[in-house]
């Protein structure tokens, strides 16, 4: 046995050489390493971030405690000093100075001469008291004692106002005397006889105080800590700065957290100190007068120990990793020299050396695979000869198998035809027996019949041939091949049941196997069986298959010759049908075009290129269009198609008729048409249909169509009814109501802009406009804006003289108005415009145009004019409901008016009359007193005892004060119960108003009433009222109403005042007359009405109030008593500096209130 290998294979055998970059060593070497970083980055990384959390924690809680300990110690020497003074202040020796200076027992000029020593013996006697002098209350020095320059010193911060919030009371700030700090303090000067004689201002040395709380110890090089107070907007150090100590006065920005500390915060922050170093701070109130302490640190310098931590566990972790790296290496070189041996020796056995052995004496896993890879060598040694011997088999095999690929390609490749079919399925039966089948049998398909039945068969089969005929739809074996199409194994004939069973015990069989012949279809089936019983997963189904697949081929063949010859007959047969069935198609295409030229409907159809074959008078009817066409006309390019939003156009595959020819079926479905001989456009409303031919395939496509423009207008239009009532119902205001009632006339009629126009001082002005979104008309918006139209002027003004509507088809050919250049260059064409009728009377114009030539439209015009009736009925009725409100809560105002006035009146006649009494009595009674006052001389001399009782008394009760005020105070409540009086009786008067429906009445007295009702209101906004009253006859008006009209105008005065929020506002009340009116002018100092607001005031519901704080009803309800009472109001007003509305109102009314 030839151990080597073919020399063909030597140069794909060549050892390959070993990269250093791909080696195991290194490998393992990186890959421990990997993992020693890993463990040991992980463990240093973690234990450095809580150790440090812990240092950081312990490094500002030690500087939180140092600052806690200093502000502790700062605040106790702070007390000790208070405490000193107040002994100081209980000495004897200067109490008596303070009692001789109280008692004016020495003059003030010898008093410091006479009290020097003293008070020198205090001061030395008094540990850090450095200087001190008393005040009289007045301010002046009285005595003191100390050096003069300590004394000029302090003197000035003396005189510095300030609150004292403890006493003694710190002055001013602390002072560098050249020696020490020292401050200045103040505290209360008592004797013990006199009480409160001045004050005693005290330097005290205040340096030991400050400079031991100061002590940088224990802060390092850069900490310290500082005592500071705030300056205005200067923070001011009280001891000077360890690091620059000449400057102790820094911008408040600078020391973030001194701020806090003189704010009473409490805490710790990391920030910038005055310098712009970065530092640690611990920030505290001292809790004396608004001084603060800081204990601070640099950071760099705090947290140095965190930063060796760093640097040491580093350099600990590189360490780790450089000794992981070595050993891993070690160790990997060492594991790596039997796997280097079995490579080795895999490559000898590569070249052909079957014999090599593997030198690897280890007992771990590499020794393991070292002995398995030995015996894998012994093996393939002895295997080697069993190939060669299989290859000779495998040899001969091949050749038998070439013999029956031939004796494929004969059956194959016969030409077949009735004569010579048997011979082909005895060719495969014989086929069967070479691969080992003794029992065979052929079937084949009869579709016609829907059998399939034995045709040929070989052994015991072909006893079962003529009684195998089964249903293509049974459960038998043969019939689920054939319509499934793929082949079966059946294990056991026997107990299968779907193998017919008396067949089956006929031929003898149990095992087999069935095939389908596959050509165009299944054409029949080969079926194979043995008397053993067959196991599935041993049996090769190749041969077989290729068998049955030749079979079928041709077979195929043969089918396809009977298909032709069948083709021919059925085709001299069809050509004698067809003359038959043109004759009657040629009748009933007559009688269907009688059916299309009847129908009221349109219909059109087409074939599959959407070619236009039918197009009935219905259709050219509805669409506009003559009855030739070419046939080779489409549908897509002759019109505009649109979805029911008359908005987003049909994409061509979307066309009923398309989706009809695509197969699809439609009901109802609508669509708008607009076309240049169609005005408005046309609604259609289309069944589509596919056309179908006897097999089912589509032909072409068909629909059915008729006219609803007609009831889709009459649907809108009552949509749009619908809608506006709904808007009237829901809305509070007019102002509310237009703009949407415009959008929805616009929108859902189709007209592109819409205005509203209001009678406004004899003239109509454009207050609303609307324009569908998308579109704008800038030069027709600008000219309606500014434009106002008097009676007869204008469209407006023809619908407002006229009192109905006006359609005008072509602006263009209108000469009455001066807006249509403007609608011309905008590209208006058409429009309408209806009234807006209150009790007959037009208030107000609706318009509508369209770019779209438009004819007139009797019927929209008067439903239009209607809608206009509605908005008209919706005024009247929400100025009604307004007015009864207001008339209603005004009557009870009355009555309650009555009410009060008649409860205060019995009272207010007790006090007024008891007045009178005590004037009276009181007179007499101080009359009596200075007739007493005479005999005090006698007194003093018989009874001095009593009259020193008599002088103590009158000095507690403060008699001369009594006497010199008694008259203004009963003089004020004079007044007072005078100003009750008349408050009570202008509610009476206002009572008595609302009783009487017409009467003669007098506007001053109404004027009264009114501003009476609201004077409280004006005091507590400090509304001043001034009246410029001129003499008026009365007049015949409605009291009630009259005096609702004040009432409101003055609300509304001061309202527009209290906008403002000024101090102080004042309001004006003129009267004045003419030959037959009388003129009442109501002014104020308010916010003013802006000029584009102006016009709408009078609208009802109209408001530039919030919601809540107005229903838009006043002026609306004042506007139309005024006019119901014949007169007229007007208004002047400038934004910023207030407003005056006028009241003309006649003497004698010339018509019967409404």
């Amino acid at each position: 046995m030839d151990n080597h290998l073919d020399p063909r294979f030597d140069a794909a055998l060549e050892r390959p050489s070993l990269a250093s970059w791909r080696s195991i060593v290194l490998k393992l070497t990186l890959f421990v390493g990997v993992l020693v970083a890993l463990t040991a980055g992980t463990l240093i990384t973690v234990g450095f971030y809580y150790t440090s959390l812990m240092l950081r924690d312990q490094i500002d809680n030690r500087l939180s405690a140092m600052a806690d300990d200093r502000r502790a110690l700062l605040l106790a020497g702070l007390h000790h000093l208070e405490e000193r003074v107040r002994i100081l202040t209980s000495r004897y020796r200067l109490i008596d100075v303070l009692d001789r200076q109280a008692g004016g027992l020495t003059p003030r000029e010898r008093l410091q001469g006479n009290s020097e020593r003293t008070l020198d013996d205090v001061r030395r006697d008094t540990d850090g008291l450095l200087a001190f002098w008393i005040e009289d209350q007045a301010g002046d020095m009285i005595v003191s004692s100390g050096p003069r320059h300590l004394l000029d010193l302090f003197s000035a911060d003396a005189r510095t106002p300030r609150v004292a919030s403890r006493d003694p009371a710190l002055i001013g700030f602390p002072r560098h005397t050249g020696e020490t700090y020292a401050a200045l303090f103040r505290t209360v000067a008592r004797s013990r006889t006199h009480g409160v004689v001045g004050q005693l201002m005290l330097v005290i040395d205040v340096g030991p105080i400050l400079s031991e709380p100061s002590d940088p110890r224990r802060l390092g090089d850069t900490g310290e800590v500082l005592v500071g107070v705030r300056d205005h907007d200067m923070t001011r150090y009280l001891i000077p700065p360890r690091l620059n100590p000449r400057e102790i006065e820094f911008p408040a920005s600078r020391t973030p957290a001194m701020n806090r500390a003189v704010a009473g915060e409490h805490g710790f922050m990391r920030t910038h100190d005055r310098l712009g170093h970065e530092v640690l701070a611990a920030f505290r109130p001292v809790g004396y007068e608004d001084w603060g302490l800081v204990a601070k640190m640099d950071v760099a310098e705090a947290y140095a120990p965190i930063n060796r931590l760093r640097r040491l566990l580093l350099a600990i972790g590189g360490l780790i990793l450089t000794l992981g790296l070595a050993a891993s290496y070690l160790i990997a070189r060492q594991n790596t020299v039997p796997i280097r041996k079995l490579a080795a020796t895999a490559d000898a056995i590569a070249r052909g050396q079957l014999d090599a052995r593997i030198d690897v004496n280890s007992g771990d896993e590499i020794g393991v695979l070292g002995l398995a890879f030995t015996r894998m060598t012994e093996q393939l040694a002895r295997s080697h000869t069993d190939l060669e011997q299989r290859i000779i088999e495998r040899t001969r095999d091949l050749e038998a198998m070439r013999d029956l690929l031939d004796a494929f390609f004969r059956i194959s490749t016969s030409r077949l035809d009735p004569q010579n079919i048997e011979r082909t399925f005895d060719s495969v039966l014989r086929f069967c027996h070479q691969l080992g089948y003794d029992l065979a049998m052929v079937s084949l398909v009869d579709r016609e019949a829907g059998v399939i039945r034995g045709v040929r068969g070989a052994g015991t089969m072909s006893e079962v041939v003529a009684v195998t005929v089964r249903p293509l739809q049974g459960d038998d074996i043969l019939a689920i091949v054939v319509r499934e199409g793929h082949s079966v194994v059946i294990g056991d004939s026997t107990t299968d049941t779907r193998c017919d069973q008396a067949a089956v015990a006929l031929a003898q069989i149990r095992g087999q196997i069935i095939l389908p012949l596959i050509g165009d279809e299944v054409l029949g089936t080969l079926q194979v069986a043995t008397p053993e019983i067959l196991l599935p997963e041993r049996v090769d189904l190749r041969p077989l298959e290729s068998l049955a697949s030749h079979t079928a081929r041709a077979l195929n063949g043969l089918k396809q010759v009977e298909e032709i010859r069948r083709l021919n007959r059925s085709q001299e047969q069809q050509a004698v049908e067809l003359v038959k069935s043109a004759a009657a198609l040629r009748e009933q295409t007559w009688i269907l075009q009688l059916v299309l030229d009847c129908m009221r409907e349109g219909v059109v159809v087409a074939d599959r290129e959407a070619r236009l074959l039918v197009f009935n008078p219905a259709a050219e009817r509805i669409l506009g269009r003559s009855s030739s066409f070419a046939a080779t006309e489409r549908w897509a390019p002759l019109y505009k198609v649109y979805r029911p939003d008359r908005v987003t156009p049909y994409a061509t595959e979307d066309l009923p008729l398309f989706r009809a020819i695509r197969g699809e079926s439609l009901d109802h479905a609508e669509l708008y048409i607009a076309h240049p001989s169609l005005q408005d456009g046309s609604w259609m409303l289309v069944n589509a249909r596919p056309l179908r031919d006897d097999q089912g395939e589509i032909q072409g496509g068909m629909v059915v169509f008729h006219d609803v423009t007609h009831l889709k207008n009459d649907e809108r239009r009552l949509a749009v009814q619908h809608a506006t009532t709904r808007v009237l119902s829901e809305v509070d205001s007019l102002t509310e109501a237009i703009p949407l009632i415009l959008e929805i006339v616009g929108q859902r009629l189709d007209w592109d802009i819409g205005s509203f126009w209001r009678l406004e001082q004899g003239q109509l002005r454009c207050v609303t406009l609307w324009h569908g979104s998308g579109t704008a008309f800038p030069n027709f918006e600008e000219m309606t804006r500014k434009i106002t139209f008097a009676l007869g002027s204008g469209l407006p003004g023809r619908v407002w003289s006229a009192r109905k509507g006006a359609w005008i088809a072509e602006l263009s050919h209108d000469s009455n108005s001066s807006r249509w250049s403007a609608a011309a260059t905008d590209g208006l064409r058409s429009g309408f415009a209806i009234p807006i009728l209150v009790r007959g009377e037009c208030l107000s114009v609706l318009e509508f145009f369209s770019r779209v030539p438009r004819s007139s439209d009797q019927e929209l015009l008067e439903m239009m004019t209607s809608l206009g009736s509605q908005i008209g009925q919706f005024i009247d009725r929400h100025q009604m409901h307004a007015r009864v409100v207001q008339s209603e809560k005004l009557a009870s105002l009355g009555m309650l008016s009555a009410g009060v006035a008649h409860e205060i009146n019995n009272p207010l006649a007790y006090i007024a009359n008891n007045l009178a009494v005590l004037e009276r009595d009181i007179r007499s009674l101080l009359t009596l007193l200075a007739t007493y006052e005479k005999a005090n001389d006698l007194l003093a001399s018989s009874r001095p005892e009593l009259l020193g009782e008599i002088d103590r008394l009158n000095e507690e009760c403060d008699f001369p004060y009594i006497k010199g005020s008694l008259d203004k105070i009963l003089r004020s409540t004079r007044q007072g119960v005078m100003r009750v009086a008349e408050i009570v009786n202008n509610l009476r008067g206002f009572a008595r108003l609302d009783r009487a429906a017409i009467d003669q009445i007098d506007i001053h007295e109404a004027l009264s009433s009114a501003l009476e009702m609201i004077r409280g209101r004006l005091h507590h906004l400090h509304i001043s009222v001034e009246e410029e009253k001129s003499e008026l006859p009365l007049i015949t008006a409605s009291p009630v109403q009259i005096n609702q009209v004040f009432l409101n105008l003055l609300v509304n005065a001061m309202q527009a005042i209290e906008a403002t929020h000024q101090e102080y506002g004042r309001i004006i009340i003129r009267t004045q007359r003419n030959a037959k009116d009388v003129i009442i002018e109501i002014v104020d100092n308010g916010c003013g009405i802006p000029a584009e607001v102006l016009p709408q005031i009078f609208d009802p519901f109209f408001t530039t109030k919030t919601v809540g704080d107005g229903t838009g009803l006043g002026l609306s309800i004042t506007h139309g008593i005024v006019q119901d009472h014949g007169g007229r109001m007007e208004v002047e007003s400038t934004p910023g500096r207030g407003t005056c509305f006028r009241v003309i109102l006649p003497v004698l009314l010339s018509c019967p209130l409404r």
